[in-house]
């Protein structure tokens, strides 16, 4: 072997490559000369990443110019969303994921917005917990736009959505016309610190 590395040696650097595939054994040359198999890209994986790109540039659109709407278009988004994060999680026997902080909130926005949209307490715990806790979460889960991924989708949603969905309520006039205690102005510190305690403790 020491004489093949001074054959090796004394040859020119551009020969070297082709010396090197000659001297290797049949079942590697046969893998290097072998070609990648062509990619596959199913038709429901472009119909998803089609659906990807036309959901966030709506959802840019209703939050620059149709803020009344942004509500009414993340329930349209998050119910169906949810349900195939419940159905997956279910048979994967991961149904107690579901319990999980996030979740909560989804469901408490909802509520907000078509049973209880006056309610100043679930205004304020909602806004302190959809400008906190849970964008953060994008970060410390790595969520990412991955559009021919629904779970990828679906954990990007209940993260940011909640916080796109809580900065238009909290400045758009409802309730007859005005704000009910959105203001901060008008809101004393301890409903800011109060208030989400007393909504999510008890369901917790």
């Amino acid at each position: 072997w020491k004489r093949d590395i001074k054959e090796l040696a004394a040859r020119p650097l551009y020969e070297i490559p082709g010396t090197l595939a000659r001297a290797a054994p049949k079942g590697l040359r046969a893998a290097i000369s072998r070609k990648p198999p062509p990619v596959d890209v199913r038709a429901v994986d472009k119909a998803a990443f089609c659906l990807g790109v036309v959901g966030c540039s709506v959802t840019q659109w209703l939050f620059i110019d149709r803020q009344h709407l942004i509500s009414l278009w993340y329930s349209a988004l998050i119910v169906p969303l949810l349900a195939i994060r419940w159905y997956s999680y279910l048979r994967q026997r991961f149904q107690y994921f579901l319990l999980d902080f996030c979740y909560l909130t989804q469901g408490l926005l909802l509520v907000h917005i078509h049973l209880l949209p006056c309610s100043r307490p679930l205004h304020f715990a909602l806004f302190s917990m959809a400008s906190g806790p849970i964008p953060w979460a994008v970060f410390a889960w790595r969520n990412s736009l991955v559009f021919h991924s629904v779970d990828k989708i679906t954990s990007a949603a209940i993260h940011v959505l909640p916080l796109v969905v809580m900065h238009n309520l909290h400045w758009e006039p409802r309730c007859g016309g005005e704000r009910p205690g959105w203001d901060s102005e008008r809101a004393p510190w301890t409903e800011w610190l109060g208030a989400p305690p007393l909504v999510f403790c008890p369901l917790r």
